[in-house]
């Protein structure tokens, strides 16, 4: 068992497919090359783990691959469409849709397409998309729809999620739009349907408690539509964002709440004197404890139904039905084997669940637990308590930072205040008074509890200093080592001499450049641009990325990337006002306290200073100078106030130029000695651009392009890579490519990263496929 599950575990995260490469194969190959020299009772052994190995792999190989085949195929996208479904989730409503109208945003399920294309897509898997239409569209509507789809594509940066691989995980086919509504049936008895009333009447009844009404239908019925970036932002930083998921916290405890009720119930009954003759079994069969466990499955899966059947309900509702199933059964098979049973079952019935971040910290909290408190039993309740929430806090949280960027000293203190208020007093009241009418007493007690809590949480942010983030898996590994004995138990020597090699966790990163280098980061933020420029002992920024209806590049690419650098921000340049390149000014500004920004559009701007020609700055061996726009000079088109800067160091320069166009080009060619070995395209590839005066001028080793990936401008233009190619210049594009990292450190220049490249999978196919 244990051999099939980490196989499928191998074979699901790392995307193995018909080609997985050397490394699995020479596993196998040597295992079986011991299994020919080893006795007979550990041939049979290691056979049975080598059968588990291969069907293991082959069964996560081929979850991948059909997974794969529910993606929406390259000869369809962007063509009209018109398919059918039915609103699986709840829909999200905003007022972000085009002009001025409302927009809705919704998972279509039941996916069949009609028409002459259903033939090229016979099995599609569910539909995210949106509608910009004023509209209502409810959960539970069967809907009949045109509409254009793109498959499953995630943008690839250090230290951000790929969404590639979330649609994967949760059975999106591919993205889009709606075209047409041709019509709409609505099914009032349906689970989803019934979910929505329950959700909309529990934030009607909570009404008097904006916050409340925010965020307590999130307990029931998993309707988290409401809360506010400041809301998560909250909880993530005293890292009790875990609280908001119906996962096995929740449905654990209720189905321990239900057992023990029913427990109490039945004993008088069961213990009656002519009912424990009675039956086959005996007094066995009649246990209250056994029959108790009925009603708290049944209170499990309710539960479950409640939050929508979502990956983290199912997970808890699988590990609470393996648990109670072997109470059931009179069975003790230790807490280890459940959660391996219940590993096994998942992997059985939904093996991409493992692609999704929170399978892992959902079985790994479990495992910390199980693992980590030896003689739980004997312990006192309350250093039980401390130690578990102590245990989670270091292993599983330093885990959760290096997958999510954030973490704080507060959250063991956090947790331990708060677990305990959410499970034993919010979650039971709330459940009660949303299904009970009438029960708004109920309601209020854990309105104000809530309250309480939250203030809490806000006074503990106030004093809680970020920790430095970890840099790769070995600082979460060694404390997991310290803080869970049952990961290391016959160790030859104690556990606290591993505390020493934690120390280099507090160090700067040891892969900055030298004094006088320096890396240029090009970030994959769609149609926009992201620039960062990385010396020894400092960072600087060059645009911020686009904006987009509820979010920006600076909160989902930049913030990350820079949390996980552990260098001070030195300056911040915009190039212009454009929203492609200042998109993520705003929510990034708070972390600008004290650095200058630099726009050539100040104007457009509020809170930046001119960025002006003659302008310069010296940043660890590393001149940065401003080589337009001229003070003088007057521009008509907003692009053509661009700043260009010229960055050089011991090793090579590069010229970063924003949006300029042929003008301004013809301009600086003119005046300036441009040769660098690395060029920022102007205007991602523009045909406005790009001129043969100025390729000529720069003459660069490579050029770079920031662009989205089949955007609406066609950028990089067609003649834009013939004029390149043309000039025997490589041309690479973040859409194509991912991140780019290119190294200006000397001789023994590293090569350049393209993160796409490095770090293949197979939900990240080819862009020429697609």
């Amino acid at each position: 068992m244990n051999a099939f599950v980490a196989a499928a575990l191998g074979a699901v995260f790392t995307g193995w497919g018909p080609g997985w490469g050397p490394g699995p194969s020479l596993v196998l190959l040597g295992l079986a090359v011991c299994c020919q020299r080893a006795s007979p009772r550990q041939r049979n052994r290691l056979c049975g783990v080598l059968c588990g190995l291969l069907a293991g792999a082959g069964w996560g190989a081929a979850a991948v691959q059909m997974g794969l085949a529910g993606w929406l195929p390259a000869s369809l996208s962007d063509e009209p469409l018109t398919v059918t479904g039915v609103v699986v989730d709840l829909p999200e409503h905003d007022e972000h849709g085009y002009g001025g109208l409302g927009r809705v945003r919704f998972r279509l399920g039941e996916v069949r397409v009609l028409g002459d294309q259903a033939g090229d897509w016979p099995d599609p898997g569910d539909l995210w998309l949106t509608w910009h239409a004023p509209g209502a569209l409810l959960a539970g509507d069967r809907v009949w729809l045109t509409v254009r789809l793109r498959p499953p594509r995630g943008q690839v940066n250090q230290g951000s999620f790929d969404r590639a691989r979330l649609d994967l995980a949760r059975g999106i086919g591919a993205r889009g739009s709606v075209q047409a509504l041709h019509a709409r049936t609505h099914q009032p008895r349906s689970l989803t349907a019934r979910r929505a009333r329950l959700s909309a009447s529990l934030a009607e009844r909570l009404a008097p408690w904006p916050r409340a009404q925010r965020v307590l239908p999130a307990l029931v019925t998993a309707d988290r539509r409401a809360m506010t970036a400041d809301d998560w932002g909250l909880l993530q930083r005293t890292g009790t964002a875990h609280l908001m998921a119906i996962s096995g916290l929740h449905i654990t405890l209720v189905a321990w709440l239900v057992w023990r009720l029913a427990r109490g119930l039945l004993t008088p009954a069961l213990l009656m004197p002519g009912w424990r003759g009675r039956g086959v079994r005996g007094a066995g069969w009649a246990s209250p404890a056994r029959w108790a466990v009925w009603p708290a499955m049944l209170a499990a899966l309710g539960y479950a139904l409640l939050a929508g059947m979502g990956l983290p309900a199912q997970r808890a509702l699988l590990m609470s039905l393996v648990l109670l199933g072997a109470l059931a059964a009179r069975q003790q098979p230790g807490a280890g084997r459940a959660l391996r049973l219940a590993l096994l079952a998942l992997l059985l019935g939904a093996p991409l669940m493992v692609l999704d971040n929170g399978f892992w910290l959902s079985f790994g909290a479990v495992a910390l637990l199980v693992y980590g408190l030896p003689g739980a039993r004997r312990a006192n309740r309350v250093w039980l308590l401390v130690r578990a929430q102590l245990l989670l806090s270091l292993g599983l949280g330093a885990f959760a930072a290096w997958l999510f960027g954030v973490w704080g000293l507060v959250s063991p203190l956090a947790n331990l205040l708060l677990v305990p208020l959410f499970s034993l007093l919010i979650v039971p009241l709330l459940l009660v008074g949303a299904l009970m009418p009438g029960a708004e007493g109920l309601l209020a007690l854990a309105a104000w509890l809530l309250e309480a809590g939250w203030q809490a949480l806000h006074g503990l942010d106030r004093l809680n200093p970020a920790l430095p983030l970890p840099v790769g898996l070995m600082p979460v590994l060694l404390l997991l080592l310290l803080a869970v004995p049952g990961l290391a138990p016959h160790a030859p020597w104690p556990r606290w001499w591993l505390l020493p090699l934690c120390l280099p966790w507090l160090w700067p990163a040891s892969d900055a450049p030298p004094p006088g280098g320096f890396d240029l980061v090009v970030m994959d933020v769609g149609q926009g641009q992201a620039v960062a420029l990385r010396t020894r002992h400092g960072l600087m920024l060059y645009d911020l990325g686009p904006a987009w209806p509820g979010g920006d590049a600076g909160r989902s690419v930049i913030g990350p990337w820079l949390a996980r650098q552990r260098l001070p921000l030195r300056r911040v340049f915009v190039s212009h006002g454009d929203m492609d390149h200042a998109g993520g000014l705003t929510s990034l500004m708070p972390q600008f306290s004290g650095v200058s920004v630099y726009s050539g559009e100040p104007h457009r701007l509020p809170g930046t200073v001119p960025c002006l020609r003659g302008q310069q700055w010296w940043q660890d061996g590393v001149l940065v100078e401003v080589l337009w726009p001229v003070a003088d000079i007057p521009l008509r088109a907003p692009n053509n106030a661009s700043c260009v800067l010229r960055v050089r160091g011991r090793h090579g320069s590069a010229l970063l130029t924003g949006d300029i166009y042929k003008p301004v080009e013809f301009w600086l060619a003119a005046h300036d000695d441009l040769r660098a070995e690395v060029l920022l395209v102007p205007h991602h590839g523009s045909a406005t651009s790009s001129s043969h005066a100025f390729i000529r001028a720069v003459a660069p080793d490579v050029a770079l392009v920031s662009a989205g990936y089949r955007n609406r401008f066609g950028h990089p233009a067609e003649a834009v890579r013939a004029r390149y190619a043309e000039y025997d210049i490589p041309l690479r594009v973040s859409s194509e490519t991912g991140m780019i990292v290119f190294p200006l450190r000397g001789s023994h220049n590293p090569a350049p990263l393209l993160l796409r490249e490095r770090l293949p999978a197979a939900w990240r196919p080819d862009t020429a496929q697609w």
